[in-house]
This record gives C-alpha cells, structure tokens and sequence, in this order.
C-alpha cells in the first residue's frame, strides 16, 4: 500500500509539472496571437487612408485570430473530453466527399510549402457510412496538419485511406498519414498522446500549438470505437 501511495504521488507530480508546463506555454502561445491582432489594427488605423496596407494588416489579423482560436477550441475540447460532455453522432456522410475535402484543403497547403502530398483511396466499396464526420474530420486534420507542420520543403506525405474489412455491418477503415519530416524521439513516443506533453521546448518556439492535438486525437478515437497508434523515428518522420 504504502508503493501504491508513493507511485500515486509521483503520477500526480508529473500530472501537476505537466500541467504547470502547458499553462506556462498555452499563455505564451494565446498571448502572441491576440498581441498580433491588437498591433495589426493600430497598424491600419494608422494608415487608413492607405488602403493596400489596410487590407494587409486585415489579412494577417484574421489569420492570428484563426490561431488564437484554434488554440482556444483545443482546450476547451479537452476540457469536453476531460468531463465527459462529448458524445459521438451517428448520421449518414459520404468518406469520399470527407477525403476529397480535406485533399484539396492539404493540397494548397503543402504547395505552398514546398511539400509534396500524395492521396490514395484503395478499395473503397462502400461510400456511405453512418458515424460522425465532424469528429472525423477533426482528427484527420490535425493529423495532415501536423505531417505539413513538421515536414520540410521537398519533403513527402502519403495520405492513405483503405477499406480493411466488413463484419456485421461494420466497416473498418484504416487511415494512413505518413511523412518526411522531422521525426520523433524513441524516448518521446509513448507519451505522444499523452495531454500536456511536447517532445520538447523547441517544438513550441519553432512550431508553436498547444500540445492537446494527438490526446485529443486519441481520445475521439477511442469515443469512435478505433484505434490509434504512431512509428517514428528522429530525422526520418
């Protein structure tokens, strides 16, 4: 018993350094957006009479505020999950409507970071499903985010999706993100779903994020009946 005491209290140590660590970072990283925004306004009302550098400051003040948000919506998804308020919808959709969408989202993405992406759909039969595309959607992008996000210029990823099998009217579809990019450090792998957690703080300083998108992942998955698993190594992606 008294093991089990001292093992709790170092879990909870580590839980409560962890998330002493993700306020620390999450402040930084809502903090500098929100900062971008309020200069870029002062910039163009400063220049209102200049209307290029107006419609300048416009655009990168919504794209610091999409950021801020995304960061937002991050930490309150986890506090959904955390507390049990996210339930998973069962309507019908179409997959490959779902791929194509996310494919040409990607696809500018990429292009414009000198990243080429390559989209494969093998032996998909059944194209209406029943499940929930938004929570879908949501884990797949954070995934094709990130392979973008940690893949260099003339790198590689292959997004691949494919019909596994079907048992009692279940489809079972596997999704495949891989990449060339940065990689990621044997001793960092089992934690990687873990919330809180970056591999390091030069993650944060170089890419930014708050680090709840692969729990979260992780955990609409779970909620989705599937599974979720990750291969890397540092330097191959």
């Amino acid at each position: 018993k008294n093991k089990q005491l001292r093992d709790a209290l170092v879990a909870a140590e580590k839980a409560n350094a962890a998330k002493g660590q993700f306020t620390s970072r999450i402040s930084h990283e809502i903090r500098s957006p929100l900062n971008a925004v309020i200069g870029y306004m002062n910039i163009a009302r400063s220049f209102e009479n200049e209307n290029s550098k107006v419609t300048d400051c416009l655009i990168k003040g919504e794209y610091a505020a999409k950021h801020l948000l995304s960061i937002l919506n991050d930490v309150l998804d986890m506090s959904s999950i955390e507390s049990g308020k996210i339930h998973i919808s069962h309507i019908p959709f179409n997959i490959r409507e779902v791929i194509t969408s996310l494919s040409m989202l990607f696809y500018s993405q990429a292009k414009q970071k000198g990243v080429e992406l390559n989209v494969q759909l093998k032996g998909i039969e059944t194209e209406m499903l029943i499940g929930d595309q938004l929570r879908l959607s949501q884990v797949l992008t954070n995934l094709l985010s990130n392979a973008v996000k940690f893949t260099p210029k003339g790198g590689t990823i292959n997004f691949t999706v494919s019909e596994d099998y079907i048992a009692n009217s279940i489809m079972h579809v596997r999704f495949v993100v891989q990449d060339t990019g940065i990689g990621i450090k044997k001793e960092f792998l089992d934690r990687i779903f873990t919330p809180f957690e970056q591999q390091d703080n030069n993650i944060t300083t170089s890419y930014g994020g708050s680090g709840l998108g692969l729990s979260i992942c992780k955990n609409l998955v779970k909620l989705m009946d599937g599974a979720i698993q990750v291969e890397s190594s540092e330097g191959e992606g």
